[in-house]
C-alpha cells in the first residue's frame, strides 16, 4: 500500500486496521523485518509466580489443611503478594485439586466417603480443608476419597 501512495490513514482504513497499527507495519518493513502481529494470548506472567514456588511449597507443605486465601495471607506476610486465581492456576499446574463434598442426604446423614479421608474443618463450620493430586493421592501420600 505504500507503493500506492496511501497515507497510515488511508492505509489503515482500507485494511480496516489502526493507523499506529500501519505505522508500526511500515517501521518493521524498512528494517527488513516482517510486518506481523505481536504474540496473541497466552501465558506471559506464569514465571512471577514461578520463581517462588519453593517458598509457595515451603508455607502450604508446612500447613496443608490452610485454605488459598490464609495461604494468600501467609506469603504476604513474607512480602509476596498473589491473587487467588494466581495461585489456584499454580497448584493446578502442579496437579492438585481441591477437595469438595457434596451436601448432606435428605436425612441429614452426611455421605461414607466422608469417613474416608477427607478432612474437615475442625471449627464447626464443616468445610472441607484438605487438598489431594490428581492421581487420588492426598498431599501426605495417603490413599485420598474420590473427587467431585
Amino acid at each position: 500500500m505504500q507503493e500506492e501512495g496511501l497515507t497510515h490513514r488511508e492505509a489503515a482504513a482500507r485494511v480496516k486496521v489502526s493507523a499506529a497499527s500501519v505505522s508500526r507495519w511500515r517501521v518493521l518493513a524498512a528494517e527488513g523485518a516482517a510486518p506481523m502481529h505481536g504474540p496473541l494470548g497466552g501465558d506471559r506472567r506464569s514465571h512471577v509466580v514461578e520463581a517462588q514456588a519453593k517458598t509457595i511449597l515451603e508455607v502450604f507443605y508446612a500447613r496443608r489443611d490452610m485454605t488459598l486465601l490464609e495461604l494468600r495471607a501467609e506469603l504476604a506476610g513474607r512480602g509476596l503478594h498473589f491473587g487467588y486465581g494466581t495461585l489456584w492456576r499454580f497448584f493446578n499446574r502442579r496437579g492438585y485439586t481441591r477437595k469438595k463434598t457434596r451436601p448432606a442426604n435428605l436425612a441429614g446423614v452426611p455421605f461414607a466417603r466422608v469417613r474416608r479421608g477427607i478432612r474437615r474443618d475442625r471449627g464447626g463450620s464443616g468445610r472441607v480443608v484438605s487438598w489431594q493430586d490428581v492421581s487420588g493421592r492426598g498431599v501426605d501420600g495417603g490413599r485420598a476419597s474420590v473427587r467431585d
